[in-house]
This record gives structure tokens, C-alpha cells and sequence, in this order.
């Protein structure tokens, strides 16, 4: 299929969205190619005019397991005969001439039948105007077993590009469960890269996030054993094969699970303050028949100041007279018997037609004041109002005079929520009115995750002072107002820590002598417990670690398991010089690991001990256990 010209490219780049930045590191290596004779998929043609090995897609390939990219947890993925992929399924397109699928662009693309449903976030192993010899030439497997199975897609037999006359190369994505590792093969096959003049070969190697522009993309500068990966810099050149064997390995950054819920929870007193002044939400009608205040949205109403969801940027809320608001957009319903707001339910709801921004989403994830069927005095009783300076502010969302429920004879409470810029923390206020609460009231109170089911959201047991906290048990019976100046607060966790620390191998002995006021023996043949505590650095593989512990004295000194907290990890071998502990699994640069020894000292009272920590010297397994000079050795001595 031909290009398009270059000038309007440039016109394609400069629209870019406000997504997640890309979290991942960039590694090169190198290895065996292994070819699949797996299953094939199914592909279909993007548009009638070309085949469907030239411009074909397939849609819903299972990975069989569930694979975190980015923040995001996905199930399965979708292919295109252009050499990439994406997490987004792609459409056919009824005029390719405006847009696309083989247009190269990590910034910005992939466009499809248009920007609003590109197909991002993608994985480029070769993106290209690419050709298979045949539909059967992309094939799919899951291997292994949980939780380290890896899912290989394949593009094999390929022509580099349309106007290529021979085979030129074949391709592999790699997803490794577990660790979410991206990985892309190569293997090199006898034709040669072609194009012509006007449609040269010109591919782009790289990822990206949903987003769109700088920071959203890593673009690899070319096809070496050690290419460069830039997030500003859109490469889309590249005109050499990879070597035979050539891996290009994407490691994900510390980030927290978007579809579980990362917070703590705090119940405390304060004052209600009502908002003065500030502006009224604008409602659309939810449902048919309904009144407005009793059944009403305000779609996507602007933070304006960043904020960050359960470790996801959001820009935008959606408000519902029924107590709740979305980071999503909400839609009215079409059928109120088997589609509504006003049903709370954390575990699983809003159950809205709900349609976001980026596709068909069911409305989470939700935060809840108090939902339940509920309504307001008068469509101008949701307020919003950001006040404060950056980056200090606070962005406050009220539903005041609301009917608790719907069939109440007078207002009965007032609430807020609030969110609060560089901290992330969310607040629920309250203030109780006259009113009594309807007869019928049965509300939930808490917040969601993106995904249903149990640890994807956090209810409230009740509306007390101290209410409990569960993330499996959706309580939807409260019928009790909190009290005035009662704040809920759910503060973010912390994102995991990972050491910044540089793998190096040991040459020398690590050692550590017990001090002359601790661990003295007291007679002979006295046996003492020392506690080990080492800390263990450099992403070590899930593999075997091994520690070498040798006497500090020629002679003297018995060994022997003591009962150490970490002791079921730790396998004990002997030889004449020398104890050894295995250490199984792969701990990262952050894990204290706690061994105790049992030390017998046959001499007379007074003479101290010491004990040498080193790396076992064999390339073998050194190369699984790795350390830098910041490794820390501590001794606990017991006490008498």
C-alpha cells in the first residue's frame, strides 16, 4: 500500500492527549530465535480493496493470563499485518487513503477510521507498510505455567515492504506474566529490505502509551545491539533488519494497579464549610421520565489541576444527583428497568449505558458519598469550586439540600467531596439538615477501582465516627446520616519502592566480627545464637542465591541451624571448610532476609568469634546473585 505524503504526517503529530506517561526502562540483548507453529488467527481485511496479509487486523488474541502494561491490566490483545499491536481493538477503515493502519507513528498513531478511535496503547516490534505471504503467518501460544507464562505473537514470512520481492524477516512480541516484561525477537530471512522513491522503508520500534505526543512513546533510533530509546524523539526510518536473535526488552517502572484500590482510610471531625460562590453544575436528564434533580448528571466537569487517581491521571469528573461522581463519562440510561444510577452498589455498579472518552466503559471507577436513590431541591443544588494556589489546591464537589431518599418530604443531609492537588488524598464531608431520611434508604458509602469484584473497592460498614472498612463486602443498607463535620478520608499509598542500587559482582569477602561486649562465650563447648540479617540487592532472577559462610578461625568452631525467622527459605549443605545457605527466589533490591546460626566455641570462656559472608566464587551461580559494596551484613547477638 502506498504512503502518504510526509506534510501531512506532520499535520497528524501536532494533536496529542494528556494520558499517563510511559513508565518503562529499555534494555537490548540478545538470544535464540525460536519460530511458533501455533495457532493462527483470525484476520480480517481493514478495507475491501487489499488483502488481508497486506492490511489486515485481528482482534481479541487471548493471552491467558492477565498482563499489566502501564498501570493497565489487559487479557488480551490485538494484532495488525502493519508489525504492531495494540490493547485496543482495531476497526476497519472505509477510505485508507485518510486513514490508516501503515503509517509508522509512535507520537501519534494509529489513527484508524479516525484520531478519536486510535488504536493505542501499542507495541511496535517493526511498524511498517509490511506484507505476510499468507493469513496463516500470524500466530499465537501461551506457554508455561502460572504465574511465569509467556505469550509469544508472531509475525512470520514477512515482506519488508509491499514492494518488497522476497521474504525479508520475521518478528515476535513477548508478554511475560508476573514481572510484565515486553520483549521483541528477530530473525532475519534472505530477502532484502525494498520500497520504491516515493514509499521508501521507513519503520518505527518502539512502544507507547494510550496517550498521544512527547513522553507518551519510547522510539528506538535504530536496529543495533544497543539502540538509544527516546520519548521525544519519533524515529520512523529505520531501514535495517535486527540481527538474528536480536531482543529488544521493555521493563515496567514501579507503578501501583489501577484495578486495585491503593488507599488507606481515616475517619475524623471537622467543620462543614459550604461552598459560596461557586458555580452551579449544569444536569442533563439521567432517565426518561424522571425529573432532573432526581435523576440528573453533570458530565465531565473540569478539575483544572492535576490530580491522580488510585495511581492514574485524571482531568475531569462526572457528578449524579444520586450521590456519587465517575472519573469517567456518564451517559442517561435507555432502559430504567434494567439500566440505572440509582441501585448503589460498590462491588460492581453504577450499571449505566456509561461512555468514556477513550470507548465503552461501565462508569467506574466511582466515588461515594452517599449513593442511593436520592434527589435535590433544585437543579442548581450541585456546586463545584476549586479554590487555593497551586500546588496547594483543592477541587470540592457539593450536593446540598438532597432528599435522602427521593420519596423524603424535606431535605435531610448535605455532603462534599474533596480532592486535593499533590497529595492525592480524597475527603468526604457532611452536614446533616432537618429532614428525616426517607423510609426506603439503603445507601453506600466508599469509592471503586476500574474493575468489579472483591479488593477493587473500599465500603463503609456504616455512618458512625469510626465505621470499619471492607474491600469484599459492599454494605448498601445505611440508613443513618453521618454527623455534622464528619469528614471520611482516604489517603494513597505509597507506590512500591525499588532500590536504585548497581548489580556488581563481589571480588572480596564481605565480613563482620561481633563486638567485644557482645557474644562472648562462657565456658567451653558454650553455644551461642546469632541472628543474620542480609539485605539482598540487584533484581536477582527467581532463581538459586548462594551465600558461602566461612569460619572465621582455623579450627574450633561448630555449625548448626538455629530458628531464624526466615529459616524455611534457606537450605544448609556442608564440606569441610565451609556452610552454605541457598537462598530460593527472586527478592529485588529491597528484601532482609533473617538466617540464625547456632555457634559452638570448644575453648575456654571469653575468646569472641567472627563469621565471613562472600559470594560462592562459581560463575554459575554468582551470576544469579549479585551485590554491590552497599550490602549490609548485621548480627544480632542473643541476650543472658
Amino acid at each position: 500500500m502506498s504512503k502518504i505524503p510526509l506534510s501531512l504526517f506532520f499535520c497528524f503529530v501536532c494533536f496529542f492527549s494528556t494520558n499517563a506517561q510511559l513508565n518503562y526502562s529499555f534494555t537490548p540483548t540478545s538470544g535464540s530465535y525460536i519460530p511458533l507453529a501455533r495457532t493462527n488467527t483470525s484476520v480480517t481485511q481493514v478495507n475491501a480493496g487489499y488483502t488481508a496479509h497486506d492490511e489486515g487486523y485481528a482482534n481479541n488474541i487471548p493471552l491467558g493470563f492477565s498482563f499489566n502494561y502501564n498501570g493497565t491490566v489487559y487479557t488480551s490483545i490485538n494484532a495488525n499485518t502493519n508489525g504492531f499491536a495494540s490493547f485496543k481493538p482495531f476497526t476497519s477503515i472505509s477510505n485508507p487513503a485518510d486513514n490508516n493502519y501503515w503509517l509508522s507513528d509512535l507520537h501519534s498513531g494509529a489513527h484508524g477510521q479516525s484520531s478519536a478511535l486510535a488504536s493505542r496503547p501499542l507495541l511496535a516490534p517493526l511498524w511498517d507498510d509490511l506484507d505476510l505471504y499468507s493469513v496463516g503467518d500470524l500466530k499465537y501460544v501461551t506457554t508455561g505455567s502460572a504465574p511465569n507464562r509467556v505469550f509469544t505473537l508472531q509475525w512470520g514470512r514477512v515482506y519488508w515492504t509491499l514492494s518488497a520481492a522476497q521474504l525479508g524477516i520475521e518478528f515476535q512480541i513477548k508478554l511475560y506474566e508476573g514481572s510484565n516484561q515486553v520483549e521483541f525477537h528477530y530473525n532475519q530471512l534472505g530477502g532484502a529490505v525494498q520500497g520504491t522513491t516515493d514509499a521508501p522503508p521507513s519503520a518505527s520500534i518502539g512502544i507507547t502509551a494510550e496517550g498521544t505526543g512527547d513522553g507518551k512513546f519510547l522510539s528506538l533510533n535504530n536496529t543495533s545491539t544497543n539502540p538509544t530509546a527516546s520519548s521525544t524523539v519519533n524515529t520512523f526510518t529505520i531501514s535495517t533488519k535486527p540481527a538474528t536473535g536480536q531482543i529488544y526488552r521493555f521493563t515496567p517502572g514501579a507503578t501501583l494497579d489501577p484495578n486495585s484500590l491503593n488507599y488507606s482510610f481515616t475517619a475524623v471531625q471537622g467543620t462543614y464549610q459550604a461552598i459560596e460562590g461557586g458555580a452551579p453544575a449544569l444536569l442533563v436528564n439521567a432517565k426518561a421520565g424522571a425529573a432532573t434533580e432526581d435523576e440528573g448528571i453533570a458530565d465531565s466537569i473540569a478539575l483544572f489541576m492535576p490530580f491522580k487517581y488510585n495511581g492514574s491521571n485524571v482531568s475531569f469528573v462526572s457528578v449524579h444527583t444520586n450521590g456519587f461522581l465517575s472519573f469517567q463519562s456518564l451517559r442517561p440510561v435507555t432502559d430504567g428497568a434494567t439500566q440505572n444510577f440509582s441501585t448503589p452498589d460498590l462491588s460492581g455498579g453504577p450499571f449505566g449505558p456509561a461512555v468514556g472518552p477513550s470507548g465503552p466503559n461501565n462508569g467506574r471507577p466511582v466515588l461515594a458519598p452517599l449513593w442511593d436513590d436520592n434527589a435535590l431541591a433544585t437543579t442548581a443544588d450541585i456546586r463545584y469550586q476549586l479554590s487555593g494556589t497551586a500546588p496547594n489546591r483543592v477541587f470540592t464537589i457539593e450536593w446540598s439540600r438532597v432528599s435522602w431518599n427521593k420519596n423524603a418530604a424535606a431535605p435531610a443531609i448535605e455532603f462534599q467531596v474533596r480532592l486535593y492537588e499533590t497529595s492525592n488524598v480524597i475527603e468526604y464531608h457532611y452536614n446533616r439538615l432537618a429532614g428525616a431520611v426517607g423510609a426506603a434508604s439503603g445507601a453506600a458509602i466508599g469509592l471503586t477501582g476500574t474493575s468489579t469484584g472483591a479488593g477493587n473497592f473500599m465500603s463503609l460498614s456504616d455512618a458512625s465516627a469510626s465505621p470499619s472498612i471492607s474491600s469484599t463486602v459492599s454494605t448498601n443498607n445505611i440508613s443513618t446520616k453521618p454527623a455534622t463535620g464528619q469528614i471520611y478520608r482516604f489517603t494513597p499509598l505509597a507506590p512500591p519502592v525499588v532500590s536504585t542500587c548497581t548489580p556488581v559482582k563481589a571480588t572480596t569477602d564481605l565480613s563482620v566480627t561481633a563486638s567485644a561486649a557482645d557474644n562472648f562465650f562462657s565456658a567451653v563447648s558454650d553455644t551461642r545464637q546469632v541472628l543474620v540479617t542480609v539485605r539482598e540487592l540487584g533484581g536477582i532472577a527467581a532463581d538459586s542465591a548462594v551465600i558461602r559462610i566461612a569460619k572465621g578461625q582455623a579450627s574450633g568452631y561448630t555449625f548448626t541451624m538455629g530458628s531464624g525467622s526466615d529459616n524455611a527459605n534457606w537450605i544448609r549443605r556442608e564440606d569441610v571448610s565451609f556452610v552454605y545457605f541457598d537462598r530460593i527466589g527472586g527478592l529485588g533490591c529491597s528484601r532482609n532476609s533473617t538466617l540464625a546460626i547456632n555457634m559452638t566455641r570448644n575453648t575456654s570462656a571469653g575468646q569472641q568469634f567472627n563469621v565471613t559472608f562472600r559470594a560462592l566464587t562459581s560463575v554459575a551461580q554468582s551470576a544469579n546473585f549479585r551485590y554491590n559494596d552497599s550490602f549490609s551484613v548485621l548480627f544480632v547477638s542473643d541476650s543472658q
